[in-house]
């Protein structure tokens, strides 16, 4: 079963500019990139941290399939899922060719707060127990105790700092197989300049001027919409921080070596 040459994977926690980079991607040359596309990979998200066999079927059975057919040489899959399960399975079969990895970045506190504006709590609410880890995941890196005594805001900062572990680890990963493995910061993507960086890191075909146009197009609509963001955080600046030295603390505690804390 043919795939596309080129596969470009990301490795996030989502509320991170997912979207925005699959436009901006999707704006290249040859290139198809797609936004958490189906198959979906969240009705076995959670059994395939019980046992990593899950993601391995959902892999033959149904990922691959759709991506025979993607008649595009390069396929950008553009998602916060990969990194819970999918890719730790992937770059464990020795059969499949090694993806390029795009490490997307935003600011822990703001992928916290975003997540707490929209009630994704991991281990709280429907769909934050649906699509995002918590420090129960048998997987997880980051351990910790007592988390159940924990603000909405501590368990979303906990798995923000739980996908950069999961950066560390992946990308070490798959450049040590051979993969292109590039840090993006979704907020200094804002110029021709860093596109063209990420192009030469990637090696995808350089946009031409349509393209060009496209992606000055997409930044002026992107800062239009972040304009219109009303949502106050009900929480002071000194009660964050305390909050997010909790979790860090208790994650050394542990004896993990907290990604923030260095």
């Amino acid at each position: 079963m043919k795939i596309p040459e080129r596969l470009i994977l990301t490795v996030t926690s989502g509320r991170s500019g997912t979207k925005h980079l699959s436009r901006i991607l999707g704006l290249l040359p040859g290139v198809s990139s797609l936004h958490e596309p189906e198959p979906n990979f969240v009705p076995k998200m959670l059994s395939a941290q019980e046992d990593p066999r899950v993601a391995t079927e959902f892999l033959y059975q149904k990922k691959i399939p759709a991506l025979a057919a993607i008649k595009q040489k390069y396929y950008a899959e553009i998602s916060s899922l990969w990194c819970k399960g999918l890719l730790q399975a992937w770059l464990a079969e020795p059969s499949l060719p090694v993806p390029d990895l795009i490490l997307l970045d935003r600011d822990l506190r703001r992928i916290a707060l975003s997540l707490f504006r929209l009630e994704l709590t991991p281990e709280r609410t429907h769909n934050g127990r649906e699509w995002y880890l918590g420090p129960s995941a048998k997987t997880a890196i980051l351990k910790v105790g007592d988390f159940e005594k924990w603000s909405d805001y501590q368990l979303c900062y906990w798995y923000a700092l739980e996908v950069e572990a999961r950066k560390l680890v992946l990308g070490k990963l798959a450049a040590v197989k051979g993969g292109r493995v590039v840090r993006v910061d979704i907020e200094k993507l804002r110029s021709l300049r860093s596109l063209y960086g990420l192009v030469r890191a990637l090696d995808l075909p350089r946009p031409g001027p349509g393209e060009i146009y496209s992606f000055l197009w997409l930044l002026r609509k992107k800062s239009n919409s972040q304009g219109s963001e009303k949502w106050k955080c009900p929480y002071e600046k000194n009660q964050l921080a305390d909050w997010e030295a909790e979790v860090v603390q208790a994650i050394i505690t542990n004896g993990n070596r907290c990604p923030q804390a260095g």
